[in-house]
């Protein structure tokens, strides 16, 4: 199982492929039927106004990680440690993050906002 985060997904709606490593990993992972999307990155795809038909009904058809009991607590004190070293720690990554920690899976991104995530659990796809 892999997960991946909205931009990605994103890029690969748009037919972007600016950073082709994440793109191939996540076509990989939709080609095995190994991807799974944290809750939050389902919530962020809804958000679109511009979501076409065809991929809301993709992202209905994928698995979401689960959020286990006392996400909520452990995502608040991920963000703290995170920001308290000093560095960004958006609240929609965080959730991402916290989600994939939790379920023990990678992450496929195509940014670096989550690499100081790493050092609290998180893995990133290659």
């Amino acid at each position: 199982m892999i997960a991946a985060d909205s931009s990605v997904l994103i890029a690969w709606f748009k037919g972007e492929a600016a950073q082709p490593q994440p793109i191939a990993v996540l076509m990989n992972a939709l080609r095995t039927r190994q991807l799974a999307l944290p809750p939050v990155v389902v919530t962020e795809l809804f958000a679109a106004p511009t979501l076409p038909p065809e991929h809301a009904e993709m992202v209905r058809n994928l698995q979401t990680l689960p959020l286990v009991h006392g996400y909520w607590e452990r995502a608040g004190q991920l963000r703290s440690k995170v920001s308290g070293a000093g560095f960004k720690a958006r609240l929609g990554d965080v959730l991402v993050a916290q989600a994939c920690i939790d379920s023990d899976v990678p992450l496929i991104v195509s940014d670096r906002d989550f690499r100081h995530f790493t050092q609290h659990g998180l893995q990133l796809a290659t």
